[in-house]
């Protein structure tokens, strides 16, 4: 039995194609070929873990049994978790008589999004909080704009909490905890978060102007505070330093995010556990 190094080298070095055709058969990108050669060491994509065990012709089990593999940390217990668990993944809408919102996202994503939500800067800040937190999102919501962008702001919060709540599922395996202190600029926002399910927001965010173009800045504590209370979310978010409305706000949902892309992250020493002493949460 090959080691996991010597099996990505053979794969890449030994085989007599090219290497661009070697990525295509495999379905990865051959970038992400040759980042796996010049370090085969390095995490990689667990569905790529799983398709160069697939190349060798072993089992996953038999291939990360093997004593002497050297596979990279977090890869093994979270490949073998990949086909037992579903996908972190869901889709949900939300019809009211002021709003109509559907989002899908992807936990385990590459931060793709595609929001259109009619109030050109929340999508903006959607876009933020989908790239940082590694998270795939699309969200389609019309909303009572003729009145003003309240409602769909809070209903996306309300529907983005509950998918995030869906696709954690029983939270297995998750670090739980995550923080972030972030720069922008004249700006500085720390964010700290749990997913604990007990839903709880500490908000010390203040604007120096009331609007940024015709969005209320305002909105931005109204999305967190409908998002943390559905997404079951402790959150605390400060601004340590601040004068531009823009940056506040933007800083704030990039802050989040990258907390909660440490916190769904995989703990690889404890990848079949609940994260906490309860058994649930």
């Amino acid at each position: 039995m090959r080691t996991f190094r010597e099996a990505l080298l053979l794969w890449v070095e030994d085989q007599p194609r090219s290497l661009r055709a070697v990525a295509n058969d495999a379905g990865v990108s051959y970038d992400q070929l040759l980042k796996v050669k010049s370090r085969p060491k390095a995490r990689i994509n667990v569905d790529d873990a799983i398709k160069f065990v697939q190349f060798l012709g072993v089992s996953l089990e038999e291939f990360l049994s093997n004593p002497t593999g050297n596979v990279p940390p977090g890869v093994a217990v979270a490949a073998l978790r990949s086909e037992a668990r579903e996908m972190r993944t869901a889709t949900l809408s939300r019809k009211t008589a002021e709003t109509d919102i559907t989002a899908q996202i992807d936990l385990d994503g590459t931060g793709a999004y595609d929001n259109q939500t009619g109030v050109g800067f929340f999508d903006h800040m959607l876009d933020q909080l989908a790239r940082h937190a590694l998270i795939d999102m699309q969200v389609r919501a019309t909303g009572d704009l003729h009145i003003d962008d309240h409602h769909t702001v809070e209903d996306t919060g309300i529907v983005l909490g509950q998918a995030l709540t869906q696709a954690m599922g029983d939270k297995r395996g998750i670090r739980r905890y995550g923080s972030c202190l972030l720069p922008m600029d004249d700006t500085l926002v720390r964010a700290a978060l749990d997913l604990s399910g007990r839903p709880y927001l500490v908000w010390k965010v203040d604007f120096t102007a009331p609007k940024i173009r015709s969005f209320d800045t305002e909105l931005v504590r109204e999305f967190f505070q409908a998002f943390s209370t559905h997404g079951g979310i402790t959150l605390h978010v400060e601004c340590l330093d601040g004068i531009n409305s823009h940056h506040i706000a933007e800083a704030a949902f990039k802050a989040v995010a990258r907390a909660l892309r440490d916190a769904l992250e995989t703990d690889p020493r404890k990848a079949d556990a609940v994260p906490s002493t309860k058994g649930i949460l």
